[in-house]
């Protein structure tokens, strides 16, 4: 296993991929054959010196997702909500939820107290 980069790579170690490749490069130079895969070093780096120029290899991990922001909250899953792309609120609506969030944490917090002071009593 400690040849192998990830689980994927041994797994498809002896199956051929498209291209006649077995999940390497095509080549030996492929990153150098790009003018824009290789880069100058501002600073000493491992065994590489200053202002030599390293190859960059990129190495796809999973899907491409494009991700939207829907939903802003406070807490985790039970907070205030900051921002919803497809819920709009006038200032009488949020003045409504604000409330209603903050008789909840009450009643939770008197029911906390009430509880403890039950189990003291045993």
């Amino acid at each position: 296993m400690s040849r192998f980069n990830d689980l994927a790579d041994y797994i498809l170690h002896n199956q051929s991929r498209p291209g006649g490749t077995s999940g390497t490069y095509s080549s030996g130079s492929e990153a150098e054959d790009i003018p824009e895969a290789l880069v100058e070093l501002p600073e000493d780096y491992l065994d590489k010196k200053k202002n030599t120029n390293v190859a960059i290899k990129l190495h796809e991990l999973g899907p491409r997702m494009r991700m939207k922001l829907v939903k802003i909250e406070e807490n985790f899953c039970r907070g205030n909500v900051v921002f919803h792309k497809y819920i709009k609120l006038d200032r009488g609506e949020i003045k409504k939820q604000m409330d209603a969030l903050k008789s909840k944490r009450e009643l939770k917090a008197s029911r906390k107290k009430l509880q403890e002071a039950n189990i003291k009593k045993k």
